[in-house]
């Protein structure tokens, strides 16, 4: 957990007033009550998705707050929502962590085959993507990357990179790096350097797990910013 934020709901209802009030009054003081509480989660989750802090949003409680919270949501929050989890108020912190980890670890997974899918149907079509591994690492070397797809099998395979420009290549090795004629490249892992040379230009790499065609591919793909 990297952050944890909480707040108090609205004062709680007085009990001891409730014999003397009719129960139509009794019962909108509820609704009222859970309305609010409603409205200040959303607002709360509408900042947090205006900074651009989280990818997924999970909602989480019993029937009555999740209807609730369903009818306050702003588009912008509820594009971010994944699923609705019903959870007890009294639900321990490592229960609904461990909930909340297996979602976005199926959510994160399915994103990822369907990027996979879009990557290879793009490539197909000559679209902005690259597929394979020659394509993807002068794709990588010509900055053009936007994501960087790898299957989850791919093995990082031995590979060459200029020690100066960090250019990257399959071998054999060239005597000297074809781009700036630095002597002598190094022996790397491509794995390895593929996954840092796109985190370093700030691209996000995606793991992909059982993806049949990705792996047919060489086990590598990316959607491409733009094409030289």
């Amino acid at each position: 957990v990297l952050d944890e934020r909480d707040f108090d709901a609205p004062q709680p209802i007085d009990r001891t007033r409730v014999a003397g009030w009719a129960e139509v009054r009794y019962q909108a003081r509820i609704e009222d009550h859970i309305q609010k509480h409603a409205r200040e989660i959303v607002e709360r989750l509408e900042a947090i998705v205006r900074k651009g802090e989280v990818d997924y949003i999970i909602l989480g409680g019993d029937d009555l707050i999740l209807g609730e919270l369903r009818r306050h949501l702003t588009p912008a929050v509820r594009e971010k929502v994944i699923d609705e989890e019903p959870i007890a108020i009294d639900e321990s912190a490592h229960r609904i962590l461990e909930r909340t980890l297996d979602v976005v670890r199926r959510t994160e997974a399915d994103d990822s085959r369907k990027l996979a899918d879009a990557a290879i149907d793009r490539f197909r079509a000559g679209g902005l993507a690259a597929a394979g591994l020659d394509a993807t690492i002068e794709a990588l070397n010509l900055e053009q990357v936007d994501r960087l797809l790898l299957a989850e099998g791919f093995d990082g395979r031995p590979g060459w990179q200029c020690a100066q420009c960090r250019v990257l290549g399959i071998p054999p090795a060239p005597p000297e790096c074809p781009f700036c004629g630095t002597p002598l490249p190094e022996e790397i892992d491509l794995r390895e350097a593929m996954v840092r040379r796109a985190e370093r230009t700030g691209r996000r790499v995606e793991i992909v797990e059982g993806h049949a065609g990705l792996e047919a591919l060489d086990g590598v793909a990316a959607l491409l910013r733009y094409r030289v």
